[in-house]
C-alpha cells in the first residue's frame, strides 16, 4: 500500500507534466504557423471577427437591447432564432459553394457581420429592441455565424491539405477566434456604445479585405483560372474549327463553280 501510494501520484504528475509540455508545443506552433503563413494570416482577421461579434451579442445586444427592449425572458428565444437560421442556411452554403465559390458565401458573411454593428451607428436601442427589429437582426446575427461555422472551416480545409498543416490552421482558428471572444467578454463592458458599435462594424470589413487578398492565392482561385483559361481555350479551338470549315466549303464552292464553267465551255465548243 504504501508503495502504491508513492508511484501513482508521481506517474499522474508526469502525466500533467507531458500534458502541458504538449500544450506548449502545440502553442508555439500555432504562433508560428501565424507569422510564416501569410494565407493564414490573411484568414484570421476573419476568425478574430467572429469572437468580437460573439462577444458583442452576448455583453450589449442581449443585455442591452433584447434584455430592455422584449424582456430579459427572451434572450434564449432570440438566440435559438440565431442557431436555427445558421443550421437552415449550412445545405444552401453548401450548395452555393459547390455550383459557385466558397468566395461568395465568405464575402456575404462579413458583410453580415459588419451589418451588425452598423446598425447601431444609426439606430437607437429604443428602435432596436422591438420584435420587428430583434427578429431580423438575429437572422441576420445567424446568417453570420452560419458562414463561420461551415464555409470558413471548409476553406481552411482547402487552403492546407496536409494533415499536419491543416491540423495547426485549425488550431489557429479556435485559439485566435478564443482569445477574441475572451477579450471581448471582458473588455466590452468597459467599451461605450458608439465604440462597440464601430468596431464590430470596421473590424468585419478587415477580415473581408483579408480574406479576399488570401484568396487570390488559394487552391480554389487557381482551380477556377485553370477551369476559365481551359473553356477559353476549348471555344477559340471552336472558333478555328469553325472557321476551317468554312473556308474548306468556300473552296469546295468555288471549285465546284469553275468545274461547272468547264463543263458549260465543253459543251458550247461542241
Amino acid at each position: 500500500m504504501i508503495l502504491s501510494t508513492n508511484i501513482y501520484p508521481l506517474d499522474l504528475e508526469d502525466e500533467n507534466s507531458e500534458k502541458w509540455k504538449n500544450l506548449g508545443k502545440d502553442v508555439l506552433a500555432v504562433g508560428q504557423s501565424m507569422f510564416r503563413s501569410k494565407r493564414l494570416a490573411l484568414l484570421l482577421p476573419y476568425q478574430i471577427c467572429f469572437g468580437l461579434h460573439a462577444g458583442f451579442i452576448g455583453q450589449y445586444v442581449n443585455r442591452k437591447i433584447v434584455a430592455e427592449g422584449v424582456g430579459d425572458g427572451y434572450i434564449g428565444v432570440a438566440a435559438a432564432l440565431a442557431t436555427l437560421t445558421a443550421t437552415l442556411l449550412a445545405a444552401p452554403y453548401a450548395k452555393i459553394s459547390n455550383m459557385t465559390s466558397k468566395y461568395f458565401i465568405m464575402i456575404f458573411g462579413a458583410i453580415c457581420f459588419s451589418f451588425c454593428g452598423f446598425i447601431l451607428l444609426v439606430m437607437s436601442d429604443a428602435q432596436l429592441g422591438t420584435w420587428a427589429a430583434v427578429i431580423p437582426y438575429y437572422i441576420i446575427h445567424g446568417a453570420a455565424r452560419g458562414v463561420w461555422e461551415n464555409t470558413s472551416k471548409a476553406v481552411v480545409a482547402d487552403y492546407f491539405e496536409a494533415e499536419d498543416e491543416r491540423e495547426t490552421a485549425y488550431a489557429a482558428v479556435y485559439f485566435t477566434s478564443g482569445i477574441a471572444g475572451a477579450i471581448a467578454y471582458f473588455g466590452f463592458d468597459f467599451m461605450d456604445r458608439l465604440a462597440l458599435a464601430g468596431l464590430n462594424f470596421a473590424f468585419p470589413l478587415l477580415g473581408l479585405i483579408c480574406y479576399h487578398f488570401s484568396y487570390q492565392n488559394s487552391p480554389e482561385h487557381e482551380m477556377r483560372l485553370r477551369e476559365r483559361a481551359a473553356a477559353a481555350n476549348m471555344e477559340t479551338r471552336t472558333k478555328d474549327d469553325a472557321l476551317y470549315i468554312t473556308m474548306n466549303q468556300i473552296n469546295v464552292n468555288r471549285l465546284g463553280g469553275n468545274d461547272m464553267e468547264d463543263d458549260a465551255q465543253e459543251t458550247t465548243v461542241t
